[in-house]
C-alpha cells in the first residue's frame, strides 16, 4: 500500500538507514516495569510484566541512528491507522486505563 517492499527495505539496510531482521525479528531488552512509546508526538504507556529486565517485540524494521536524524528533519508525516496497528499489537502490555 506504501510502496516498501522486501528490495525497497534491503536497499534502505544498505545506506545505513534502517535495520532489518526478516527472519527473527527485533527485540528491545532490559525494559522497565512501565514506559513510555511516542509516534509523531503521541503516546501511550506500556506496563510490562515483571519489575525489570522486561523484553519488547518491535518488528522486522527500525530506523538507525542517522535514520532517526533523517526523519527529524526530511518532513515525514504518520502512516494513517499505524498508530492503532501498534496498540492492537502491544495490547496485552496497556494499562486498563488505556484501553477502556
Amino acid at each position: 500500500e506504501h510502496g516498501i517492499n522486501f528490495n525497497t527495505v534491503s536497499h534502505l539496510e544498505s545506506i545505513g538507514l534502517v535495520q532489518f531482521n526478516s527472519l527473527t525479528g527485533l527485540v528491545r531488552q532490559k525494559l522497565p516495569k512501565r514506559f513510555d512509546v511516542f509516534y509523531y508526538g503521541r503516546k501511550f504507556t506500556l506496563e510490562m510484566p515483571h519489575d525489570a529486565d522486561n523484553t519488547l517485540e518491535i518488528g522486522k524494521v527500525r530506523l538507525t541512528r542517522i535514520g532517526q536524524e533523517l526523519e527529524s528533519i526530511c518532513g515525514s508525516k504518520p502512516v494513517e491507522g499505524f498508530w492503532e496497528y501498534v496498540k492492537g499489537k502491544w495490547k496485552k502490555y496497556l494499562p486498563k486505563s488505556e484501553t477502556e
